[in-house]
């Protein structure tokens, strides 16, 4: 699983937080980062509130996102079951699977207070025509 993380997460997750606080950009929920995986580069989000910001580190997502969200109750080992239900439930709507953001909702120090791990799972998707006619036969 090391592949999909960006290499030292907690600097790339100060790094941006200094730059949030420099840029004066506020976030909707202080401290929630999603982490997009990649095999050699992943990406880090946070969702700040509406700005204007001329940063080139600042990105903005298209007026239409729609994701699919699940929680997962476990640590990220076994979190292939989950993706590939999610995916079924995706494909039997008609909607295509797009890329997976994962939000970590439980810190190490808290994993045992709060009864295990709890991971946030979103999948982007888009409407597709074939899979609609697919699962309207």
């Amino acid at each position: 699983m090391f592949l999909n993380m960006p290499i030292s997460f907690d600097f790339h997750h100060h790094q941006q937080t200094q730059q949030l606080t420099a840029l004066e950009l506020e976030e909707v929920w202080p401290g929630l980062c999603f982490l997009k995986p990649g095999f050699f580069r992943g990406e880090l989000w946070r969702l700040i509130k509406n700005c204007d910001s001329p940063a080139r580190q600042v990105v903005l997502l298209p007026p239409t996102f729609p994701v699919y969200a699940y929680l997962h109750p476990g640590d990220i080992g076994n979190l292939k079951p989950t993706l590939a239900n999610m995916q079924h439930e995706l494909l039997e709507q008609g909607k295509l699977p797009k890329e997976i953001y994962l939000a970590h909702l439980t810190c190490p120090l808290c994993v045992e207070a709060k009864n295990g791990y709890k991971i946030l799972v979103l999948r982007r998707w888009q409407p597709h025509a074939g899979l609609l006619k697919k699962v309207s036969r």
